[in-house]
């Protein structure tokens, strides 16, 4: 089983939970890891903070997975499943749907 990073849980971490100063065995864990991958949309997502953009080309460059027809079908199918359930409010299905804005 292969995990994918998400940008805001990186930007998030890297910013207010495991500073990489603090915690940089996390980070090295997520770098060296070779189960641990990210999209191709993940990576060029993230453009700041500048410290996690480099540690994001230096470690994940070779390690992005490229989404392919069975990814969309999934992702349309996730995407159905938000829309039709009653968890999601107007704002936060709005917030899913936003093209080109969402790893």
């Amino acid at each position: 089983m292969e995990y994918l990073l998400d940008s805001n849980s990186l930007i998030d971490a890297y910013n207010r939970w495991y500073r990489p100063h603090v915690f940089g065995n996390v980070w090295n864990f997520l770098s060296t890891n070779p189960k641990v991958k990210m999209t191709s949309f993940v990576f060029e997502e993230i453009k700041y903070p500048s410290g996690l953009t480099n540690w994001t080309k230096a470690n994940f460059v070779t390690s992005q997975i490229h989404p392919d027809q069975s990814t969309i079908l999934t992702y349309t199918q996730i995407m159905d499943w938000i829309t039709n359930c009653t968890r999601w409010d107007s704002a936060g299905i709005a917030q899913w749907q936003r093209p080109g804005h969402n790893a």
